[in-house]
This record gives structure tokens, sequence and C-alpha cells, in this order.
């Protein structure tokens, strides 16, 4: 007894567990004995296999296929034989199990709710087998249930976060781009100048030096203009002696032929052969000196000519010091340019650096005014919400707006039922999860719904030369089909679809959203749309034609022109406006020349420009006035009630022009009489309020000029 007591002991003290390094302590097993024999028969579990609790036979297995999938392989699909039988209740349960698995096509290991909620069922139905254990049982599956929950919320709260810390980080980038851009474009700038600069100093280096080499030059011939002037000054003065030495000689002769003839008549042959050869030898020393005074005197340059090169040279000379001057200041600018391009540098090194901290650091300041056309009640709510609010606190709101906190609206949309006014694809009779979608995901639902539609009406127009045309599906029917292909599973199809048409209510300030609504629920013709876009394709094939180049690219004249055979009857000021907008979108910079093709693409909402909204906006103003006048017409013939037979006279005296199968269309969309097998004449009488909104939301339009 003592051994046994002390194994007891041992096997008590062996129950713990750990989890993140803690140790937890089980109750012992003695604990959870019941106290007598039956109790004892009905409290415990039985091992599997029976009678083989010491072997243990995997029931599945694992694998991963070569396509890199979780295959679950029991030993029923692996083909080996169950040689061991399980107990029926297991049995039952692993059965229910694999039927359910494979019904909703989720056999695969892979995170799914429909997985989970299988065998949520499953263990709820182990649970209520097992009386004993169920409070264990049920408290341990409601923990996992609780927290399962929590990390929904969890995940639920953080998505929109995710989405505003990229948008944040994306218009933090670009703002960096845009920094980077304007200093690039400045030292592009500041490099230009600085080279202009260098070009001007060079060619100034050059000037410089040339005025040197004349300089040189200059003093060169000056040395040798003053050397040959002192020649010449020394030539003078000696020939000067000698013209003075002769003259004295021939006075000296004269005098004494003077005193000769005053003597004798005879003459002494002694003298006049002395007087004959000291005159021979004056003769040679004078034809000596003429002669070295020619050679020496031979380059001599006039006075006249020195003084007129003397002055040439103290004037470029006094150039030379003004561009040495010049120079000196050029050099001194550059300088001060080398520093300011340096300090330039510091600059933009130190506002880099600044660039990169505030990047990881500074928020920068949000449009919170573009908030107004994302969250309910528009512009104006947005106006009084945030009225006064610090950036955390409209944070605060905005999360409050998106997970519908501060609107009241519930995380359930209420199921509308299956009665027949009930679209197609909103009939369902439960509570739904609301997936909050927002503003762009409800335009790209809207403009992937146009889309199929266009096909299937392109379908249609095929059909109708085959010989097999079947009516157009209704739009609500329509929506119904496309979310089916869509979304393959019906709950998820269901969310979608309520959580569209809540974002249509939503957001019913925006044009399109309200748009596609109205057509949703019948109160629009679908035909208004599509009659806006074959206008738009009108306008399109028009500046084709007048571009037979098929350049597309049309001068601002031409463009004008064909606004106006476009829209007669319209004042030159409008389409003068139109061009404006037009090319103010495609951002011409000063261009003549329009690419009127980019002026018709849309973005991936299906969200046209500038111009093609003022067109659509003068098309509405046309049809305005249309239905004002019909309305004038209108209260003439009857204040009251109106008849089709009133609306027929008032269409021909305000559009003689009219088709009559036009008219009966129009008639039966005003009286909705869509069965054309039916009489729209006896159709009963409207008032002509609801008249006048029949017809802005119909596909009605001028055909022709009032009489």
């Amino acid at each position: 007894m003592a051994a046994a007591g002390n194994a007891t002991a041992a096997a008590d003290k062996s129950m713990t567990y750990e989890v993140q390094g803690q140790k937890y302590v089980l109750p012992p097993p003695s604990l959870t004995k019941p106290l007598n024999s039956g109790a004892e028969a009905s409290g415990l579990l039985d091992t599997w296999p029976a009678h083989a609790s010491c072997h243990t036979v995997p029931d599945s297995q694992v694998l991963l296929t070569k396509d890199s999938r979780l295959v679950v392989i029991d030993d029923e699909s692996a083909g080996r034989p169950n040689l061991l039988p399980k107990p029926k209740f297991l049995e039952q349960l692993e059965g229910y199990l694999k039927r359910e698995l494979k019904s909703h096509n989720v056999t695969e290991v892979a995170a799914s709710t429909i997985r989970l909620q299988i065998h949520r069922e499953v263990f709820e139905y182990l649970i209520e087998a097992f009386k004993t254990y169920k409070p264990l049982l049920a408290a341990i599956k409601r923990e996992y249930e609780m927290m399962i929950a929590h990390l929904r919320d969890e995940i639920r709260r953080l998505e929109p976060m995710k989405e505003m810390l990229w948008t944040l980080s994306q218009e933090c980038d670009q703002k960096i781009m845009a920094i980077r851009a304007e200093e690039k474009d400045e030292m592009r700038q500041l490099r230009s100048l600085n080279l202009g600069l260098r070009e001007k100093i060079d060619k100034m280096h050059e000037q410089q030096h040339d005025l040197e080499q004349q300089v040189e030059t200059l003093k060169a011939e000056l040395t040798d203009m003053q050397q040959r002037y002192r020649d010449e000054a020394d030539s003078r003065k000696l020939l000067v002696a000698d013209m003075n030495e002769l003259r004295s000689q021939q006075e000296d002769m004269s005098i004494f032929k003077k005193a000769a003839d005053s003597e004798d008549s005879g003459e002494d042959p002694v003298q006049l052969r002395i007087g004959l050869n000291q005159a021979k030898k004056s003769q040679a020393d004078l034809i000596d000196r003429i002669t070295r005074m020619e050679a020496d005197y031979s380059d001599v340059v006039p006075r006249r000519q020195f003084e007129t090169v003397s002055a040439q040279f103290a004037s470029m000379e006094e150039e030379y010091g003004n561009y040495k001057r010049d120079t000196d200041k050029l050099i001194d600018e550059h300088r001060a340019l080398q520093d300011l391009y340096e300090q330039v540098l510091k600059q933009r090194d130190q506002y880099y650096t600044e660039a990169e901290q505030l990047k990881g650091t500074a928020t920068p300041r949000p449009e919170w005014e573009r908030c107004g056309e994302y969250i309910s009640g528009g512009a104006d709510r947005w106006k009084e919400l945030s009225q006064g609010k610090r950036s955390d606190e409209l944070v605060d709101i905005i999360l409050q707006e998106m997970s519908g906190l501060t609107t009241g609206e519930a995380q359930m949309l209420e199921g509308l039922g299956y009665d027949e006014k009930v679209p197609k694809f909103l009939q369902h009779g439960t509570p739904v999860n609301n997936r909050r979608m927002t503003k762009r995901d409800a335009r790209i639902h809207i403009r992937e719904i146009w889309d199929a539609r266009k096909r299937e009406k392109d379908e249609q127009v095929a059909a109708y030369e085959t010989g097999d045309a079947k009516p157009l599906t209704p739009m609500g029917d329509f929506v119904d089909s496309l979310f089916r292909q869509i979304y393959g599973i019906e709950q998820i199809r269901v969310e979608w679809a309520y959580s569209f048409y809540d974002a249509l209510q939503r957001y019913a300030q925006d044009e399109r959203c309200q748009q596609f609504f109205s057509v949703l629920m019948g109160t629009m013709s679908e035909e208004v749309y599509w009659d806006d876009m074959r206008t738009l394709g009108r306008l399109l094939d028009a500046f084709k034609t007048k571009d037979p180049s098929g350049s597309g690219l049309l001068d601002k004249t031409e463009f004008a022109e064909v606004m106006r055979e476009f829209f007669p009857g319209r004042n030159d000021d409008k389409f003068q406006e139109l061009t404006d907008v037009a090319a103010q979108e495609l951002d011409t910079d000063g261009s003549a020349k329009l690419e009127f093709d980019k002026l018709f693409m849309t973005d991936d909402e299906g969200e046209f420009g500038a111009f093609l909204k003022d067109v659509k906006k003068l098309l509405h103003d046309e049809k305005e006035k249309y239905i004002a006048e019909m309305r004038k017409e209108l209260v003439d013939i009857s204040a009251d009630k109106l008849t089709p037979d009133d609306c027929i006279r008032a269409f021909g005296i305000v559009d003689p022009s009219l088709d009559p199968t036009k008219q009966e269309e129009y008639l039966r969309w005003i009286f909705n009489v869509p069965n054309k097998e039916e009489d729209y004449r006896k159709a009963g009488p409207l008032d002509i309020d609801t008249v006048c909104d029949r017809m802005l939301n119909g596909p009605i339009k001028r055909m022709g000029k009032r009489l």
C-alpha cells in the first residue's frame, strides 16, 4: 500500500506543463477520479484502439504535394485496412466531418472560415456527448472563441491604419522627390552659371594675353624707334657742322678770289695748283660725309610719325590698364561666386540631411478638407465635425467614421428579405456583416458593372444580326449575377452586396454613386448613362474628323470650331471657356496644339477629367432647359393632372421634330408602361412634378428647334 501511495504521489507531482518559460501545475489525476466504481465507469474516457492502448496507430497524415499544398490522407484514402475498430461515436463524428468538408469543397488544410465552422460544430457534438467534461470543454471553447473574436477586431481596427500609413508614406515620398527636383533645378542653374563665368574668364585671359603680346611688341618697336631717333639726331648734328664748315670755306674762297682779282692780272700757277688740290680734297671729304650720312640716316623716322606712334602707344597702354582692372574685378567676382557656390552646396547638404530626418520623424500637414468627400453627410457635415479640432482629434473622428461608431451605424446590416420589390442581389433574410466599403471601392465596383453591362449590350447587338436577340437583364438581376461570378461563396457575396448597397447610400452626394443608385432602384433610366456615353463618343469622332492626318492634335481655333459645330446655338464665350479648360487639363505650357485623345481617358474609378465634366454639365443644362420649357407648356395645358395626350400636345409645341417612335418611348418611361403590348395612352394621370422628375431621370432630350 505504501508503494502504491508513493507511485500515486510521484504521478501527481509530474503533472506540469510549461508556456513561454513559465511552469504550470495541473491538479492530480486522483482528484478527478469518481468516488465509487459506478461513477468511475461513467467518468473516465475509454482509450482507443480498445484493448490496445499500448499501440499508437495514426488515423490520418498531413502530406505536402508537388504543387506545395497540404493534403490530409487517412487510412481509408491511403488504402490501409483498419485492423483496430474505432468506437462508433468516433466513427460518426469523423464521417460527418469528412462529408461536410467535401460538400463545401474545403478538404485542403488551409485557413478557412468554413473549415473552422465545420470543426466547431463537430466539437459542439463532442461536448454534448461527454456530460462529465462538458463544463471544462465548453470553457476551453469559449476562451478560444473569445480570442478569435478579439483577433478579428484587432485586424479590423488595424486595417484602416495600415492604409493611412501607406498614404502618408506616399505623400512624404512625393514631397521629398519634389524637394530633390527643386534642388536639382537650382544646382543645374548654378552649374550652368558657373560654366558661363568660367568661359567668360577664359576669354578675358586670352584677351589679356593678346594685349600683353601687343604691349611687348610695341615696347620693342618703341626701343628701336628711340635708337633710330638718337642716331638721326647725332647724324643731323654732324651734318650741320659739316655744312657750316663748307660754308666758311666757301666764304674764304670767295674772299681769296676777290683778293686775287684785285691784284695783278698775272696769276701764280703754284697757288692755283695748291687751291685746286685743296678744293679736290674738300670735295672728296664732303662726298664721303654725304655718303656716311645717307648710310646712317636712311632708316630714321620723321618726328611727326614718331609723335603719332607715341600717342597710339599711350592710348593702348591706357586701354591695357582698363582691361587689367576689369580682369581683376572679374577674378574677384569669380572667387565670390565660388564662395557662394560652396555655401549653397553646404546648405543643400544640410537641407538634405534635415529632409532625411524629417522623413523619419516629421509628419506633413494633411489636407483635412478632402475628408469631406468620403464621409457620410459630405463636406458640410465634415465641417461641423472638424470645427476647432486638433490633428489627433480629427484622426479619432475619421477612425470612428470608418468604424461606424459616430454615425450610429451597426456593424451588421439587416437583411431586406425575399420580397419581389427587393432587388435580387439584396434578397437575404438574416443580418450580414457590414464591410464598410470605401468610396473608391464603390466607384470601382460601379465601373466594373458598367463595363460588364456594355459587354452584354454588345452581345445583344450581335444577337440582333443573327435573330437570337433577348431583352436586357434588369439591372438588379444583372448585378446579382455579376456578384455571384466574382464572389463564389454565398455568405461573402451577400456581405459585399449589402456593403455596396450601403456605400451607395452613404456616398449619395457623389454624382456617379447617386446616378448608379437611381438606376439600380429604377428611379432613373439606364439609357441616361448610355446616352451620355454615346454623345461623348460622337464628340470624339468629331475631333478625329477634324484631324484627317491622324496626329491626334488640333490647335485651339480648330478645337473651338468643333465644339461650336457640335453644340449649335451656344455663344462663343462658352466654347472659349471649354477650350481653356481643355488646355489647362492637358497642361500644354503655352502650346497652340491640344492632344484631344487624352481628354477622353478615365482613371481606374472611371472618372472623367475637368473638360468632359464641363461637357456633361453642358448637356445636363440643355436637358434642364428643355424640361423647363416642357413644364411651362404643361402648366398651360393642365394645372392639375396630366395624361399622355397632354404630354403629346406639349411635345408637339416644344419639340415638333420629335419622332413618333421616340415620343412613344418617352411617354412609356414617364407613365411607367414598359410593356409594349399595353396601351400607354390609357395610363393613369400624374401630377406635373412627377412628370418633370421622370423626364429629368429618363432618356429625354431635344431633337429639333421649337416652332
